[in-house]
């Protein structure tokens, strides 16, 4: 195990910090996914809200997320294509548009965080 680790770091070195950042997105996020995940959003006082997302990407498309629960978010759903991003809420007419550096759902995430993550481009050695 000690030797598989050593390996790693030794290649880590040989790595610019572009290449690093690079192969770690490749490793994160596949071309096109499917998957379920929670968020659970911490407000004072003693106030938690579990929120189960499912989203779907598709490389060179874009990303989509919808609310599983809790129930009153159910159906809300956010569409991201380029650099736009809307929301379409259960009930209302029309869809809003959103500016990818909003939060997110009274999180600390803004927007652009929650549809799309890429540290080669998020961060600049």
């Amino acid at each position: 195990m000690l030797i598989f680790g050593l390996l790693f770091l030794l290649t880590l070195n040989t790595l610019t910090p572009e290449a690093l950042l690079e192969k770690i997105d490749r490793a994160r996020t596949p071309d096109n996914y499917e998957v379920i995940f929670k968020i659970n959003n911490h407000l004072p006082p003693d106030r938690n809200i579990e929120y189960r997302i499912k989203a779907l990407v598709k490389k060179d498309k874009g990303s989509f997320l919808e609310f599983m629960s809790p129930a009153r978010e159910r159906g809300r759903r956010f569409l991201l294509v380029e650099d736009n991003l809307w929301m379409y809420v259960p009930g209302m007419a029309k869809t809003i548009r959103l500016s990818p550096k909003d939060n997110f759902m009274g999180t600390d995430f803004s927007n652009k965080d929650m549809m799309r993550s890429h540290f080669e481009e998020d961060y600049k050695p």
